[in-house]
Order: C-alpha cells, then structure tokens, then sequence
C-alpha cells in the first residue's frame, strides 16, 4: 500500500507544475488581465506614373517650298490607376534634331481605348528650312498628380530640298553711256532666296552670262567675258563670267533659313554685276540678251 503512494504523489506534482506553466490561470482569468486587444491597420498607395504605350510610324518627309507642311501622327498614353487619371490637356509632341529649331505641338484626344488607355493625335508642321536627316520624335503626358512620362524612341526623315528664287528678273546698266565705259554697276542687284533646306556652298551659286547683241546692228556685240559678278558692290574684284558658261560665284553661298527676315543674309545671297569693260568698236544703239537669251542663276 505505501509503495502505491510513493508512485502517485510524484505524478500529481508534475501534473501541477504543468498545468501552470501553460497558463491555466490566465485562461480562467482569475487575474482580471486583459484577453483580447485590437490593431489599427491602414495601407496607404502611391500614384502611378503614365505610359507611352506606342508612337504611329511617320514615313519619310519632303519640305513644302517656301513654306510650311503638317505631318500628323497618333501615340497611346494608358495609366494604371485608370484613363481619367491621365490629364489630357497635357498631352505634347515634338520634332527635334541638333542644330535646329525644335517644333513642337499639342495634341488632342482621339478617343479612351479602354479603361487605362487613351488615343491622341498631334500635328506638327515643318518648315522649308528645317534641316535634313533624322528627326527625333518626342511625346509627353502628365497625370492629375503631376507625375510625367516621355517616349523619345522614335524618328522619322526629312529628305533635302533644293530650290530658291530670286529678282529682279531683268537688270539695267544706266551708266554705261560710251564704248570707253568701264567699271559700271547695274543698276539693280540679285536677291536670291534659299526656299528649301539644302545649304549651297561656296561654288555652287552659278551664274550663266549671255553676250548682248545690238539691236539695230547684231554685228556689235557686248561680250559675256565683259562682266563680273560679286557678292558686294564693288568692280575688278568679282568672278569674270564668260558666255553661254555657268560660273561659280567666289564667295557666294547660299544657307538654309527664313528669308522672310529679310536682312541680306538668312536664307539669302546678294549678287551684284559689273561691266568691267566694253569693246572699242560698239556704236550707240539698244544692247540685250534678246538674241542669245537670258542670263541664268542656278544652283546646286
């Protein structure tokens, strides 16, 4: 009999260091602590940036002469926190290129392609003094939270155009009075415009002289070799021309640029003509280039 109770007492004591290790107590909250508690969560998210998600293609591009051509083209901004989030009124296109002027636009909303995705249109014109080459086409959109986004992936050509006119297109020397005249201006310079992008050089500004035959006496003759042309006004320091023979002006150029400004120089060459000299056997009467035909400008 007591060896029986030497065996059970021990196993009630380790029952009972148990049973309060695993904190019986709290359970029946016999202490009057606490049972439950609560936690404040919040989760607050950040904007999300606009996209470009694709410029249209724009094929190769010619200049208008003397003038300005639109090129119109399409681009797709999405927003992930939806298409309203996307502030339409700053939607901006651009050309760009180094060296020259950036053309830039605004562009319009086409339609809402899905619930983050947006189409836009843009037209943008190119002058006739933009450069030739590769153009980098830029595109821009901001969200109602001012975060911004910019593609910049994509270009398109400009070929080069070359053309220009000029006046006046007759010219007059009031000066030349005998046959022993020598170093006499016209009465009129050349203006030359560049109308399209191509930059002439010096050289490739020519001018073609025609002899002038009497009117009433076709045996006289004043002869093309007669005449310089410079790009001041000024004698004896000109390029000498020479019959039915295109000539580059020394010194002449023609550079790409809005003429319209209108100060000599932008988009523009002076030429001025000289009668250096004239043959000893010339007789009062009418020359011109009626017979031969007219001087020419040109270039290349």
């Amino acid at each position: 009999m007591n060896t029986k109770i030497k065996y059970i007492i021990p196993v009630l004591l380790l029952l009972s260091v148990s049973i309060v290790s695993a904190g019986i107590l709290d359970w029946l909250d016999f202490t009057g602590r606490a049972t439950t508690g609560t936690h404040n969560i919040s989760i607050t998210l950040g904007n999300s940036a606009p996209a470009i998600e694709g410029v249209s293609t724009i094929s190769a591009q010619s200049i208008s002469e003397d003038g300005s051509s639109p090129v119109t083209f399409n681009f797709q901004a999405s927003d992930a926190d939806g298409v309203t989030n996307l502030n339409d009124t700053t939607a901006i296109a651009s050309f760009q290129k180094g060296g020259e002027v950036t053309r830039t636009t605004s562009c319009s909303l086409i339609e809402d392609i899905d619930g983050t995705t947006a189409n836009y249109t843009c037209t943008i014109g190119i002058w006739y003094f933009d450069g030739a080459g590769s153009w980098t086409i830029n595109v821009t959109i901001t969200d109602v939270n001012d975060a911004s986004t910019e593609d910049l992936g994509s270009s398109f050509t400009l070929g080069e155009t070359t053309a220009m006119t000029f006046a006046p297109n007759a010219l007059s020397f009031s000066g030349a009075t005998s046959a022993a005249t020598t170093d006499t201006l016209a009465d009129q310079n050349a203006l030359i415009n560049n109308t399209g992008n191509d930059e002439i050089i010096s050289g490739g500004l020519t001018v073609t002289a025609i002899n002038l035959v009497g009117e009433t006496d076709d045996s006289k003759i004043i002869y093309g070799g007669n005449f310089t042309v410079h790009t001041a006004a000024a004698c004896s320091v000109g390029t000498t021309m020479a019959n039915g023979t295109a000539i580059g002006v020394t010194g002449a150029t023609l550079p790409k640029g809005n003429h319209s400004l209108n100060d000599g120089s932008t988009g523009q060459e002076q030429l001025f003509y000289c009668l250096e000299a004239m043959n000893t056997d010339l007789t009062e009467q009418d020359y011109t280039t009626s017979t031969g035909g007219p001087w020419s400008i040109s270039i290349s």
